[in-house]
C-alpha cells in the first residue's frame, strides 16, 4: 500500500495520539484499579479476544489492544479518578476526541480522507501544547522529528494500517486527493450514489478533464463498499489512464492499458479469470451476470471502441458498471454530468493545496484575490492543483495562468481526436464567432444542416466541448450552444481557424447582420404584410430566409417546394413561431385548412403576444373556416396588443359587420379615419368597408320589411361614398356603391305606391350616375381647369397635332399641363406620355395630339421634340426585394440577380407602392434618373396573386 505525504503525516500523528491515550489509561487507572472495574464487560471481552489472537494471555497486555475510541471512552468514564491536568484535558477536548475517531478510521483503514481531516488533526495537536509535555510524549517526539527532518515522514512504519478485513473483496486504490481530502461535492456524491443504486445498468460520470471524475467515482465506490444495503458482492476497479500530468509535460504511464480488451482483461485478472483473449469478453460478462459486482471503469474515453460496446451489452445481470469518461458512451448509459466546483469550494481547495504544499503567497492571500484566480481557472480542481505546483516551482501566478498549455493538452488532446470533421468545423466557427449561438446560425456559418449538424452537436456535447442551454428572449426561451471555457482555450491555442476560414465565418456573420437589418426595416414598413418575417434576433434571419422563399414558392404554385422549405426551417428552429405561421399560410393556400388551423394554433402557443399572427389567423378563420366568431376573438386579442393598428381595426370592423355589430364596426373605422399615419391602401379598404356596413344595413332592413330604414341606409351608402376623398376612389369602392342599386330596385317594387318612391328613384339615379375613371376623378385646382369656352374651342380641334412645353407636373398623382400657342394650356395624364417619369419636366418641348377624355380636351400621343428617344425598353420580369412606403421608394431584383431602385413615381398607372409586398412578381422597364439606371413602369406581373387584407386560398371577396 502506498501512502502520500498527508496520509503519512496523519498516520504518524494519530498513532502517536493513540499510543499516548493508551498510556494515560494504563498509568492513570491500571496501577490502582482492578481491570474489571476499568473496562465495561463487552469492551474487556473484545480486548481479551484481540490479545488472544496475538498469543498474549496476560491481562497486563490488553492495554496495547485499546483503540482510539476505547481509550477516549474509558478516560471520560473515569475522569474523577484522573490527575487534575488529565481530567482538564478530557473535559475540554471531549468533542474534539470524538471528531478524531472517524478520521483515525479513514487513515487506518485506507478510506478516502475528507476535506477537513488534516486541519482538524493539526488544530488538535497544537492544543496539546497547552498541557504538560509528559502527557503526550509520542506526539511531541513525532512533531520534533518532522521539524528537524521533513523527510522523516516517509520512514513511518505503516504496518498497523489497514488491518481491518473489509466486508466484501475489492481492489480500490487509495485516492490521489489525500493532500486536501475530498472537498465539497456533497450533492453530487449523494446523487451519484442514488444513480448507482438505481435500475440503470451503466452509470457514466462525464465531464471535462480535471473536474475530478475519478475522485468522485472513487469516493462513491468506497461509500458503497461500507454500505451493507448496497448489495454488492465485490467491487472491481480498473483504469485506462495512459498519461499523468507533471509541471512541465505530460508523461506516458508505462504498461498502461491501450484498448478495451486490455481494460476487460484487467477486470478479469481481479476476478480470477483465466480465459484467452477470445474468451475474455464472455468470461467477465458471465461473472457480472452471475454475481452482483460493481465494476468501475476509469478513464474510459481512451479505449472507446465497438468491442467495449459489445461487452457492456452482454453485461445485463444484477451487476453495475460505473464509468468515468470525458466523452459520453451513448444511450446505453445514464450520463452523470460533472461540472466545476462552486466559487467557495474552489477558493478553499486553492488555499488548502497551497498550505499543504507550503506556498504562502497563495494561502495567505485575500479571498478576493483567490476568487479571481479560480475564476480564471474555470473552477477546475485539476487546473487549481497544477497552478499551485507551478507557483511552488517558481512561476509567478500571472505567468502560470497566462500559459496553461500543458494542462489544456492533458485535459483535451485525446478528446479532440474523437471529433468528426463536422464537429471540428463547428468548433472553428464558434472560435471565429464567439459567444452563445443558435442552431440556425451555426448551420449557416458552417454550411452543415439536418442530421449531420445534429450528429456533430451531439458529439461535441458528449465530449463536453459544447454546452447547450436556454436563454431568455423577448419572445420566450431559445436554445443556444456555447463552447465550454477550457475546450475553447484549447482549440484557440491548438486548432484555431486559419485566416481564410476565419474570414469566411466572419463574412457570413456580417451577411446575417445585413439580412437581419433588412428584415427589420421591412417589418417596420408594414408588419402586417404576410411576406414579412418577424425576427427575434439576428440568428432568426437564417430561418427567415427559408420562410421567405417558402412564401414565394406558394405564389409560384410550387406547394411541394414551399413545404420542404418550411420543414427545413422547422429543423433549424422548432420553437420559432413564424415557422408555424408560414406553414399555416402554405397550407391555407394549398387547400389544406385542417393543417393550416393546427399550424396557426402552434404559432400562437409559441408566441401568444404576436398581433400579426392573431390577425392572419383571424383572416383564415373568417374566409377559409367561415368562423366569424373565432375570427373576432383573435382580432380582439390583436387589438389589445396593437390598439393603433389600422390593419387590425379594419379587419375587426369587417368581422363586426358580418356579425351585424354595425355600430362597433363604424366606431373602429372612425379610429382609422382619424389616424393620419394610415397608408393609402388601408384607407381605401377602410372606406370600402365603411360603405359595405351601410349597404349590409340596407339589405338587413329590407329583409325585415323595414323599407323606410332600408332607404335611409341606401342614402347613407351614397353619403359615405361621396365623402371618400377623390384620390382614394378605386374600382372596389365604386363597385360597393353600385351594389346598392340592387337593394334600391327591390325597394322600388315594394314602394311603388308609396310617397317614398321619388326618394328611391332619386337615390337610384345618383348612384347609377357614378362613374370611375382615374383621370376624370382627379380633383384639379379651379384655376387650372380653364373655362368652358376654352374647352369648347379645343374640342373642335380634336386630332390636331401641336407642339408646346411642359408647364407644370403633379408627379404623385401622375398628371400635368402643357402650355402651347401662347397662353393656352391642356391637361395630360402620364399614361399618354411614354417615359413620363423621366421626361415630364417643366420646360421640356413636346409634340402631342389633342384628344377628348370624358368630354374634355386633353393631350395624347405625347413625344419629346428635338430628342431621338431610344427604342422603348422591353418589359422584363422581376421580384420585389424591399419596400419602404414611408420613404416612397423600393428595390426589385431582376432574373439575373441585379438590384434596381425605383421611386413611387416610377410605378405604372393605378399601382400603389403600399400594394407591393416583398417577393411579389412584377414587370418593369429600365429607365434612368440623375443617379443612373432605375426600374420604371413597375407593375404587378399578370400571374401575381394580389391580396387585400387576409385572404382565403380562393381569394374570396368579402
Amino acid at each position: 500500500m502506498s501512502f502520500n505525504l498527508v496520509r503519512l503525516t496523519l498516520y504518524g500523528l494519530i498513532t502517536a495520539i493513540d499510543a499516548d491515550l493508551r498510556a494515560l489509561v494504563r498509568f492513570q487507572l491500571g496501577s490502582s484499579t482492578a481491570i474489571e472495574a476499568i473496562f465495561p464487560a463487552d469492551t474487556l471481552a473484545k480486548l481479551r479476544d484481540r490479545a488472544a489472537r496475538d498469543g498474549a494471555a496476560d491481562d497486563d497486555d490488553i492495554y496495547e489492544y485499546l483503540d482510539f475510541a476505547d481509550s477516549a471512552q474509558i478516560l471520560r468514564a473515569h475522569k474523577v479518578s484522573l490527575d487534575p491536568a488529565i481530567a482538564k484535558f478530557v473535559n475540554v477536548n471531549s468533542t474534539e476526541l470524538d471528531r478524531l475517531i472517524p478520521i483515525r478510521n479513514r487513515v487506518m483503514h485506507a478510506r478516502p480522507l475528507q476535506f477537513a481531516d488534516y486541519s482538524t488533526v493539526d488544530i488538535f495537536v497544537k492544543q496539546l501544547h497547552s498541557y504538560p509535555k509528559a502527557l503526550f510524549p509520542r506526539v511531541i517526539e513525532f512533531e520534533e522529528r518532522v521539524r528537524e527532518n521533513p523527510n522523516f515522514v516517509y520512514s513511518v512504519d505503516i504496518s498497523q494500517a489497514d488491518q481491518q478485513v473489509d466486508r466484501i473483496p475489492h481492489n480500490l486504490p487509495l485516492p490521489d486527493y489525500d493532500e486536501t481530502g475530498f472537498l465539497g461535492r456533497e450533492q453530487e456524491t449523494s446523487e451519484l450514489l442514488a444513480a448507482c443504486k438505481s435500475n440503470w445498468p451503466v452509470v457514466t460520470v462525464v465531464g471535462e478533464g480535471g473536474f475530478g471524475k475519478t475522485a468522485l467515482a472513487l469516493r462513491v465506490a468506497y461509500d458503497l463498499l461500507d454500505d451493507e444495503t448496497a448489495g454488492f458482492e465485490a467491487i472491481v476497479w480498473t483504469t485506462a489512464k495512459r498519461t499523468v500530468l507533471t509541471l512541465n509535460d505530460i508523461q506516458t504511464i508505462d504498461g498502461a492499458i491501450q484498448n478495451s480488451l486490455g481494460l476487460i482483461r484487467s477486470a478479469s485478472d481481479v476476478l480470477g479469470g483465466v480465459g484467452s483473449d477470445e474468451a475474455i469478453l464472455d468470461e467477465v460478462a458471465s461473472y457480472l451476470n452471475t454475481f452482483t459486482i460493481l465494476l468501475v471503469l476509469d478513464n474510459l474515453e481512451t479505449v472507446l471502441d465497438p468491442l467495449l460496446t459489445r461487452f457492456i451489452r452482454k453485461s445485463n445481470g444484477n451487476s453495475k458498471i460505473l464509468a468515468t469518461s470525458r466523452v459520453g458512451i451513448g444511450e446505453m448509459s445514464y450520463p452523470f454530468k460533472l461540472g466545476g466546483l462552486n466559487s467557495q469550494e474552489a477558493v478553499q481547495l486553492l488555499r488548502l493545496t497551497a498550505k499543504v504544499r507550503r506556498v504562502p503567497d497563495i494561502y495567505k492571500a485575500k479571498n478576493e484575490s483567490l476568487k479571481k484566480y479560480v475564476q480564471q481557472m474555470k473552477l477546475n480542481p485539476g487546473f487549481i492543483k497544477w497552478f499551485v505546483s507551478s507557483v511552488q516551482c517558481g512561476k509567478r501566478p500571472e505567468q502560470a495562468l497566462a500559459n496553461p498549455k500543458i494542462f489544456l493538452d492533458f485535459c483535451l488532446s485525446n478528446v479532440y481526436e474523437f471529433l468528426t470533421a463536422d464537429g471540428k468545423t463547428v468548433c472553428k466557427a464558434m472560435i471565429a464567432v464567439p459567444g452563445k449561438q443558435s442552431l440556425p446560425l451555426i448551420s449557416y456559418l458552417t454550411e452543415i444542416s439536418g442530421d449531420r449538424l445534429q450528429e456533430a452537436l451531439a458529439g461535441l456535447q458528449s465530449a463536453n466541448i459544447l454546452q447547450m442551454s436556454s436563454t431568455l428572449t423577448e419572445a420566450g426561451s431559445e436554445t443556444v450552444f456555447q463552447l465550454n471555457e477550457l475546450p475553447r482555450l484549447f482549440i484557440l491555442r491548438n486548432h484555431p481557424p486559419n485566416a481564410v476560414e476565419d474570414a469566411i465565418f466572419k463574412q457570413r456573420m456580417r451577411d446575417v447582420s445585413t439580412q437581419y437589418e433588412r428584415l427589420q426595416a421591412e417589418r417596420g414598413a408594414n408588419k402586417y404584410n404576410p411576406r414579412v418575417i418577424a425576427c427575434r434576433n439576428q440568428a432568426d434571419a437564417i430561418t427567415a430566409k427559408l420562410l421567405s422563399e417558402a412564401l414565394g414558392s406558394v405564389y409560384s404554385n410550387d406547394r411541394e417546394k414551399a413545404l420542404n422549405l418550411v420543414e427545413r426551417a422547422k429543423e433549424l428552429d422548432p420553437a420559432f413561431y413564424e415557422v408555424y405561421r408560414v406553414e399555416a399560410w402554405v397550407h391555407a393556400h394549398t387547400d389544406n385548412p385542417a393543417a393550416a388551423a393546427d399550424a396557426y394554433q402552434s404559432a400562437i402557443v409559441f408566441e401568444p403576444r404576436s398581433a400579426p399572427t392573431r390577425y392572419w389567423y383571424a383572416g383564415f378563420l373568417l374566409r377559409a373556416a367561415h368562423d366569424p366568431d373565432g375570427a373576432r376573438e383573435q382580432l380582439l386579442v390583436a387589438e389589445g396588443l396593437d390598439p393603433d393598428s389600422a390593419a387590425v381595426l379594419v379587419e375587426l370592423a369587417r368581422v363586426e359587420m358580418f356579425l351585424g355589430h354595425n355600430a362597433e364596426a363604424d366606431g373602429r373605422l372612425q379610429r382609422v379615419f382619424n389616424n393620419p399615419d394610415v397608408s393609402t391602401r388601408q384607407q381605401r379598404v377602410a372606406y370600402d368597408t365603411w360603405c359595405q356596413v351601410a349597404l349590409r344595413k340596407a339589405s338587413a332592413f329590407f329583409d325585415e320589411g323595414r323599407y323606410s330604414d332600408s332607404l335611409s341606409a341606401c342614402q347613407d351608402v351614397l353619403t359615405r361614398f361621396r365623402s371618400v376623398p377623390d384620390e382614394l376612389l378605386d374600382e372596389r369602392i365604386v363597385s360597393t356603391g353600385k351594389r346598392t342599386l340592387g337593394v334600391l330596385s327591390q325597394l322600388a317594387d315594394q314602394l311603388s305606391l308609396s310617397s317614398l318612391l321619388p326618394e328611391v328613384q332619386r337615390c337610384y339615379a345618383d348612384i347609377e350616375d357614378i362613374r370611375f375613371n382615374p383621370v376624370a376623378n382627379i380633383k384639379l385646382p379651379v384655376s387650372s381647369r380653364g373655362d368652358a369656352t376654352g374647352d369648347l374651342a379645343l374640342l373642335q380641334r380634336i386630332g390636331t397635332i401641336c407642339t408646346g412645353s411642359i408647364d407644370r407636373v403633379n408627379v404623385p398623382k401622375r398628371y400635368g399641363f402643357i402650355r402651347f400657342e401662347g397662353d393656352k394650356r391642356v391637361f395630360f395624364h402620364f399614361s399618354a406620355f411614354p417615359h413620363a417619369l423621366t421626361f415630364a419636366i417643366p420646360g421640356n418641348e413636346v409634340r402631342f395630339t389633342i384628344v377628348e377624355r370624358e368630354g374634355r380636351p386633353a393631350a395624347g400621343e405625347i413625344a419629346m421634340v428635338g430628342t431621338q428617344l431610344a427604342a422603348e425598353e422591353p418589359s422584363q420580369p422581376g421580384w420585389i426585394k424591399s419596400v419602404f412606403p414611408d420613404k416612397s421608394f423600393a428595390f426589385l431584383t431582376d432574373s439575373a440577380g441585379h438590384d434596381y431602385f425605383f421611386h413611387r413615381t416610377n410605378l405604372a398607372a393605378r399601382v400603389e407602392l403600399e400594394s407591393l409586398n416583398v417577393g411579389d412578381r412584377v414587370t418593369f422597364r429600365i429607365g434612368q434618373n440623375h443617379k443612373g439606371p432605375v426600374a420604371d413602369d413597375v407593375r404587378p406581373h399578370p400571374s401575381e396573386l394580389i391580396v387585400v387584407g387576409p385572404s382565403s386560398p380562393a381569394g374570396a371577396d368579402v
